[in-house]
């Protein structure tokens, strides 16, 4: 059996947690009451999708279809309604990521960060305001994080029930959950927690993965595995011209929070206090490998970013130095504020469209 290395972390201070948990909802509720603009056109087939619900028989995981006939059977039809579904799921990411800083050891200076480079990061705050699969995508693979987080520090059975679930609810929404399993497989062999594979507990994760997903995997058999051949035209159509370059400079233009991230993942095998956490840096690098490799897109690796984050916000909490700690965290939090509001019309539809066009001509960044 593995030994518990159960350590020592603040206690969950909910108040401060919900506070800025609050904030990016409230970011997204007063977007959305706002905005001068309808329905993005990929979310008309979601609801198609949801008028033509049959759960075990879909050529999509059908998770988003199920949410879109809820929301239109309780609070009808308006934009604000729909909205509310990615905006809640998004703040629920923040609020994932928040506890994971506390799993490994932040106090609220990591937090401040961590939320920071999330909720000014054109990404998340994109992705929270559309009615798609791709923020669901990533409140599940944060979810299976927070297990191999709590289970790193409890060594209990019941987290391996939770990373199980989490997988599930993947591939109940998106089937790039595949990734975040094969990287947890990649992490697991890595470390001591291969030897976790000689008891019961990963292939029970395994079967709650595939009990939870049966929709989307029996839809997929019977319709003769329409996903590969959606797959194939995306990679001819799109992936196949996507090139290295294009991928990294996509990371960049998420913003300043990459440096923030970037030591969060050399912590995770370095720092004396967060390298026996490091199977999370491993599940992240084999993500973004495995994403690179197969040519994703930029965003396709979003996911991954929180728990860098989290780990990168931690390393300058427990730095020594007052002083040195006290700077970094100003130049850091400054940097992706500042990064964040320039860009805040990429993230968020609150520029009419003539201003967009000017803004987005003037700044040579085009949005997707």
């Amino acid at each position: 059996m593995i030994s518990s290395r159960q350590t020592t972390h603040p206690a969950i201070d909910w108040r401060f947690i919900a506070l800025l948990t609050g904030v990016t909802l409230s970011i997204h509720v007063v977007t959305n009451l706002i905005t001068p603009y309808e329905f993005h056109r990929d979310e008309f087939l979601y609801f198609a999708m949801g008028t033509h619900l049959r759960l075990f028989h879909m050529d999509f995981p059908p998770l988003i279809a199920l949410l879109s006939e809820t929301v239109r059977a309780v609070a009808g039809t308006s934009l604000f309604a729909f909205r509310m579904v990615p905006a809640i799921a998004g703040s629920v990411v923040l609020l994932l990521a928040l506890l994971i800083v506390r799993e490994l050891g932040g106090g609220r200076l990591a937090q401040v960060l961590t939320a920071l480079a999330i909720i000014f990061n054109p990404l998340f705050l994109r992705t929270a305001n559309l009615f798609q699969p791709v923020v669901l995508d990533q409140l599940w693979w944060l979810l299976g994080f927070y297990a191999l987080a709590r289970l790193e520090n409890t060594d209990e059975p019941k987290w391996w029930l939770l990373l199980g679930a989490a997988g599930g609810l993947g591939l109940l929404s998106k089937f790039s959950i595949l990734f975040f399993g094969l990287a947890v497989l990649i992490g697991l062999l890595l470390t001591r927690r291969r030897r976790a594979f000689l008891g019961p507990w990963p292939w029970v994760a395994a079967g709650i993965a595939l009990l939870v997903g049966a929709p989307s995997i029996i839809g997929q058999i019977t319709l003769g595995f329409p996903v590969a051949q959606q797959m194939e035209g995306l990679h001819q159509m799109q992936l196949a011209r996507m090139t290295f370059g294009e991928f990294v400079m996509g990371q960049v233009l998420w913003g300043p929070g990459l440096l923030l991230a970037g030591a969060g993942l050399i912590a995770l095998v370095a720092h004396p206090h967060l390298r026996r956490y490091r199977l999370l840096g491993l599940v992240a690098a084999a993500a973004f490998a495995l994403f690179t490799l197969t040519k994703g897109k930029a965003y396709y690796v979003g996911p991954i970013y929180p728990v860098l984050y989290a780990a990168g916000a931690v390393w300058v909490d427990r730095l020594s130095r007052p002083r040195v700690r006290s700077a970094l965290a100003w130049t850091i939090s400054l940097l992706m504020v500042g990064y964040g509001l320039g860009t805040l019309p990429f993230g968020l539809p609150v520029l009419p469209p003539e201003p967009m066009a000017r803004y987005a001509k003037a700044t040579g960044i085009t949005a997707g």
